[in-house]
Protein backbone atom coordinates (compact mmCIF):
# COMPACT_ATOMS: atom_id res chain seq x y z
CA UNK A 1 0.00 0.00 0.00
CA UNK A 2 1.44 3.34 -1.04
CA UNK A 3 0.39 6.40 0.89
CA UNK A 4 0.23 9.78 -0.89
CA UNK A 5 3.08 12.25 -0.61
CA UNK A 6 3.11 14.75 2.23
CA UNK A 7 4.27 17.93 0.46
CA UNK A 8 5.96 20.87 2.11
CA UNK A 9 6.75 24.16 0.42
CA UNK A 10 8.22 27.23 2.05
CA UNK A 11 8.90 30.47 0.13
CA UNK A 12 10.48 33.73 1.22
CA UNK A 13 10.66 36.91 -0.85
CA UNK A 14 12.67 40.02 -0.05
CA UNK A 15 12.76 42.78 -2.66
CA UNK A 16 14.10 41.14 -5.84
CA UNK A 17 15.13 37.79 -4.30
CA UNK A 18 12.81 34.80 -3.98
CA UNK A 19 14.09 31.77 -2.01
CA UNK A 20 12.31 28.51 -1.33
CA UNK A 21 12.48 25.04 0.18
CA UNK A 22 10.50 22.08 -1.13
CA UNK A 23 10.06 18.59 0.22
CA UNK A 24 7.80 15.56 0.18
CA UNK A 25 7.69 12.15 1.84
CA UNK A 26 5.91 8.96 0.73
CA UNK A 27 5.48 5.81 2.83
CA UNK A 28 5.20 2.40 1.15
CA UNK A 29 4.30 -0.95 2.76
CA UNK A 30 4.28 -4.27 0.85
CA UNK A 31 2.80 -7.49 2.23
CA UNK A 32 2.63 -11.02 0.86
CA UNK A 33 1.49 -14.47 1.96
CA UNK A 34 4.67 -16.08 0.56
CA UNK A 35 6.66 -18.02 3.10
CA UNK A 36 9.93 -16.35 4.04
CA UNK A 37 8.93 -13.00 2.51
CA UNK A 38 10.03 -10.04 4.59
CA UNK A 39 7.49 -7.22 4.24
CA UNK A 40 9.37 -4.02 3.40
CA UNK A 41 8.37 -0.68 4.86
CA UNK A 42 10.04 2.11 2.94
CA UNK A 43 10.09 5.90 2.87
CA UNK A 44 10.83 8.00 -0.21
CA UNK A 45 11.97 11.49 0.76
CA UNK A 46 12.54 14.30 -1.75
CA UNK A 47 13.82 17.79 -0.97
CA UNK A 48 15.30 20.78 -2.71
CA UNK A 49 16.10 24.47 -2.80
CA UNK A 50 15.25 27.08 -5.38
CA UNK A 51 16.10 30.72 -5.88
CA UNK A 52 15.05 33.43 -8.31
CA UNK A 53 16.67 36.88 -8.51
CA UNK A 54 15.06 39.65 -10.52
CA UNK A 55 17.59 41.56 -12.61
CA UNK A 56 17.32 44.80 -14.57
CA UNK A 57 15.62 44.80 -18.01
CA UNK A 58 13.02 42.23 -16.85
CA UNK A 59 15.63 39.44 -16.69
CA UNK A 60 15.72 36.71 -14.02
CA UNK A 61 18.47 34.46 -12.70
CA UNK A 62 17.18 31.18 -11.28
CA UNK A 63 18.56 28.02 -9.72
CA UNK A 64 16.91 24.76 -8.66
CA UNK A 65 18.71 22.13 -6.55
CA UNK A 66 16.64 18.97 -6.13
Amino acid sequence: MCHPALPLRLNYRYKSVNLGLTGAATYNHQASTLEGYASPNTWNVRYGLHAVVDLPWRLQLSSDLT
